[in-house]
């Protein structure tokens, strides 16, 4: 019995060896592949820059474009295939979007080559070249002002001329604000309000255009978890002046979330911490 058991276990590990070592060959053959695509296709690289992406690993970027799903061998499956209990999921055929990508000593911009394939890399097939900034975007702010625009629009569907073009074109301002929300009359104490508010939680955020015709500011206001600007949510839209708006303006605001961070200074510090590992043992 404990034989059988020893010749079981062992088993199981040469299969997990085997499986391990079919991935790291598929990236492997995978990024040679990204890389005889780039040196191909790119255009503009010196001697030295091709050299550099000849003999230096790439960062990997991935997302997962659709989850394989896999009918089950049933009679009549075909009629109740949609039902999850007819269906299983088979992640090894997930379809995957892989970016290979390298720093370049004088580009300003990394350079990707783009490509699916399947999990484990098998099938990876160049699509095309991209060339990402190296500079932040600030993509809690983008998703702010898309959202803005679209409750500006359908809190006044009358809005017309070209506060309407400015509105649905133009990038409002985005800053942390102190209005009062539940405001139901022109003569609540503002001042009260203003000396007691805590701006920690959650954080207060507008988007404010300005009418070039009247010099009224238009200005949509909500608020998020302090944590995660992604959950923004509109609550209010006022025409206020120039100076109306100034009393509840804090500062401008804008934020850089973690899923801009840089990957190529990721792996870097991945790196050093593996060498660090290393050297302790």
């Amino acid at each position: 019995m404990k034989l059988k058991q020893i010749t079981g276990i062992f088993a199981g590990v040469l299969a997990i060896l085997f499986l391990s070592g079919c991935i790291t060959s598929n990236r492997e053959e995978a990024a040679e592949n990204a890389r005889a695509y780039l040196l191909k296709n790119a255009e503009g690289l010196t001697v030295l820059q091709k050299n550099y992406i000849r003999y230096n690993d790439p960062v990997i970027l991935h997302t997962t474009l659709w989850e394989n799903v896999v009918p089950s061998a049933m009679p009549d499956a075909h009629i109740v295939a949609r039902h999850e209990r007819n269906v299983y999921k088979d992640p090894g055929r997930d379809m995957m979007m892989y970016c290979f990508g390298w720093r370049v000593p004088g580009m300003d911009k990394d350079i990707y080559v783009v490509g699916t394939a399947q999990r484990n890399y098998r099938f990876w097939e160049a699509d095309r070249i991209v060339l990402r900034s190296r500079t932040k975007e600030d993509i809690a702010g983008m998703k702010i002002r898309k959202k803005a625009m679209l409750f500006a629009i359908s809190a006044a569907p009358d809005m017309k001329g070209k506060i309407f073009h400015r509105v649905r074109y133009a990038p409002p301002a985005v800053h942390k604000t102190m209005f009062i929300l539940d405001l139901k009359t022109k003569n609540a104490d503002w001042k009260d309000y203003l000396n007691q508010v805590k701006v920690e939680e959650p954080v207060q955020i507008s988007a404010i255009w300005i009418d070039q015709d009247t010099k009224k500011h238009l200005v949509v206001t909500g608020v998020a978890d302090k944590a995660n600007l992604d959950d923004w949510k509109p609550l209010k839209m006022s025409e206020l002046t120039e100076e109306e708006t100034k009393v509840y303006i804090g500062s401008k605001y804008t934020v850089y979330p973690d899923n801009t961070a840089d990957p190529f200074l990721i792996q870097k510090e991945m790196l050093k911490g593996k060498a660090k590992e290393k050297a302790q043992k």
